[in-house]
């Protein structure tokens, strides 16, 4: 609803649902990603994002809501596909709720609104360059293509539109 209009300017009043399911104030492409804390399942530590995506190109992947073993490895085979695709040019890490890095207060998660499972990929200058969910296939290879001047297959064949196309079940 609105709520006052100033100008070219407007306010908005949201119902919470609306905040619940909708992206809107939420991180978006072109965003700087802000800094938080995950705990590194494998060695108990915390690390930040920043430390994550400082190095270069970074592709996080959230599972759909509470992590499963088959939604584990469907967020693993992006991550296989997409590093088959651009090669050491990208480092991905799985951002869960129990394992891998984990985002056990999902601060990270509702920064980035993945409660319905997300894919992004942050630019090596700290910016989300791209942010997609789980179920759109040829998306994220068509980014990746653009970005890395590579040459995909057939969208629909590419191996990381495969790979999305495996996570929805």
């Amino acid at each position: 609803t609105v709520n006052a209009v100033d100008g070219d300017r407007f306010e908005v009043m949201l119902i919470p649902h609306t905040l619940e399911v909708t992206t809107l104030g939420k991180l978006q492409a072109g965003d700087r990603v802000p800094d938080a804390t995950l705990i590194d399942a494998e060695h108990g530590a915390p690390v930040t994002l920043f430390d994550l995506i400082t190095p270069g190109w970074t592709l996080l992947l959230f599972s759909r809501g509470q992590a499963t073993p088959e939604s584990v490895d469907s967020l693993e085979m992006v991550a296989r596909q997409v590093q088959d695709a651009v090669g050491d040019a990208v480092r991905s890490y799985l951002v869960l709720d129990t394992t891998a890095k984990t985002d056990a207060d999902r601060e990270i998660s509702h920064v980035f609104a993945a409660g319905k499972g997300l894919v992004a990929l942050v630019r090596p200058d700290g910016y989300l360059g791209y942010r997609g969910r789980l179920n759109q296939p040829g998306e994220l290879a068509s980014y990746l293509a653009r970005v890395f001047a590579m040459r995909l297959p057939d969208p629909e064949m590419s191996p990381v539109s495969a790979a999305s196309q495996e996570t929805v079940r």
